[in-house]
């Protein structure tokens, strides 16, 4: 299995152009230096980051100098496949990896358990996901209808339409005399806690077939996905430098757990 680390500048105030940035791209080497997972590590960058790379043990790994035509969207590890020119020169059986370079809350542990999970799926991509803040029953259209559940406010009779409909296999939509269900706990659905929980991409890793990853790149159809669920304390997208500190709030926050679970135990 190649894995594959996208860099890519995402404008001037990227934290990984900073000089603080050094030590946290060599930590990300070294950790994927350990795993025993891949037999093979690409290092896709633009100019600046080979620069960049010289300076620090980059180990075996292939060093590739890439421009990136959209930043914002070809650096991600679940948009990998839209980029037809990385995935020619890769073997047509093989299987890539795909790992973002900024989440470093991603540990050894997380990355080994998704090769293991990924190595009893078949033909499908497995990316790396979080609980969505966000849940479709509180999401609408902004096409008036004749009905729905939110009032347009100075459009008498008009309501926002839901884009997404009651999930028969999550949740039954109720109405005026009918309670809403969660169709996975059998409960009633009072408020939003109360709903099934739905999962995003987070941008963190891709694992899948490369001839997979080449049709999707060929077809507006995309692959069949599985999700490998992250928690809060485990997703992260250091971008800015105000990300960095939220990082380090949450590296701090887990020292301090688990000192008081050592003093529990003591």
């Amino acid at each position: 299995m190649m894995m594959m680390v996208p860099f890519c500048a995402l404008g001037i105030d990227d934290f990984l152009l900073g000089l603080k940035a050094l030590e946290f791209i060599q930590d990300t080497f070294c950790k994927i230096h350990r795993l025993s997972c891949v037999n093979e590590v690409k290092i896709l960058a633009d100019r600046h980051f080979v620069n960049v790379f010289r300076s620090l043990n980059t180990y075996d790994f292939k060093i590739e100098e890439i421009e990136f035509s959209n930043p914002f969207d070809r650096a991600l590890p679940e948009n990998i496949f839209k980029n037809s020119v990385l995935l020619n020169g890769l073997d047509e059986n093989g299987e890539l990896f795909v790992v973002s370079p900024r989440n470093p809350l991603v540990s050894e542990k997380i990355l080994t358990a998704a090769v293991a999970k990924y190595t009893q799926m078949k033909d499908v991509m497995l990316i790396s996901v979080i609980a969505s803040s966000d849940h479709p029953c509180q999401l609408f259209s902004l096409n008036p209808s004749e009905t729905g559940d939110v009032y347009i406010d100075g459009l008498k009779g008009r309501f926002l339409q839901s884009p997404f409909p009651g999930n028969p296999d999550l949740w039954i939509a109720g109405d005026d005399n009918t309670p809403a269900v969660n169709q996975v706990t059998k409960k009633q659905i009072k408020g939003r806690q109360d709903f099934p929980d739905v999962y995003e991409p987070d941008g963190s890793f891709l694992i899948a077939k490369t001839d997979v990853l080449k049709k999707a790149s060929q077809s507006s159809i995309l692959p069949d996905y599985q999700g490998f669920t992250l928690g809060a304390d485990a997703s992260i997208n250091i971008c800015r430098h105000l990300d960095y500190y939220q990082y380090l709030a949450v590296q701090k926050s887990r020292q301090e757990k688990q000192g008081v679970i050592r003093n529990i135990n003591e």
